[in-house]
């Protein structure tokens, strides 16, 4: 019950990640990574910690009783990663929702029409993602959170590459260049016009939005 509800936990507060283990509930959503909802994950942490606690792990057979340590210190890593704010420097200038985003289409599933609504949906919740890295990232600032410059060296370049003047340009759009046969021909046209408005809506000005 108490792996089960972690993991539930797990699933809800990380779409991308329910999505790259086969959990197709939130397939149209982006995590909430504000520093509310950090506050939040980090509240559900120590529960859990409380929770396998009251457990003795004495009376546990040996398998588990390794499950039991094992979760032990995963819980307590996480506890102490958010003590120690680690989740207020989210990127440098490797890695990052800025440079994992863009290869979004080889992450979901693009096999029915739906899955490419819910791709969509994901292109047009960008820009509020992008919104809530520099809530969180200027939360970071302000406490004095930051990574030193040196390791921030070139970060605005893959900011820059994915600031497009056509939505055809962008990299997001090569999925709607060239559809499955499982995607009737009928919503083609439907779904690009679609995915152009969400690139130019939404992607487009949150990377501009982030890079300023």
């Amino acid at each position: 019950k108490l792996f089960g509800d972690e993991w539930q936990f797990r699933l809800e507060t990380n779409p991308l990640f329910a999505t790259h283990v086969g959990d197709d509930r939130y397939n149209d959503q982006l995590p909430d990574v504000t520093p509310a909802a950090h506050e939040r994950s980090a509240a559900v942490q120590r529960t859990l910690l409380a929770r396998l606690l009251e457990i003795d792990a004495e009376r546990l057979a040996t398998d588990q009783r390794i499950n039991y340590e094992i979760f032990k210190r995963i819980l307590e890593v996480r506890i102490a990663e958010h003590k120690y704010q680690t989740h207020l420097m989210p990127i440098n200038n490797r890695s990052g929702f800025h440079i994992s985003f863009p290869e979004l289409s080889k992450r979901v599933p693009l096999v029915t029409a739906k899955d490419y609504e819910n791709y969509i949906a994901r292109l047009g919740g960008f820009l509020e993602y992008a919104r809530q890295h520099i809530e969180l990232m200027r939360v970071g600032v302000e406490r004095g959170m930051v990574l030193p410059s040196i390791v921030m060296t070139g970060a605005e370049e893959p900011l820059e590459s994915n600031i497009v003047e056509r939505p055809q340009d962008s990299l997001l759009y090569e999925p709607l260049t060239e559809f499955p046969e499982t995607v009737d021909e009928a919503d083609h046209k439907r779904l690009q016009v679609a995915a152009a408005m969400a690139i130019r809506d939404s992607v487009v000005p949150g990377y501009r939005e982030f890079l300023a």
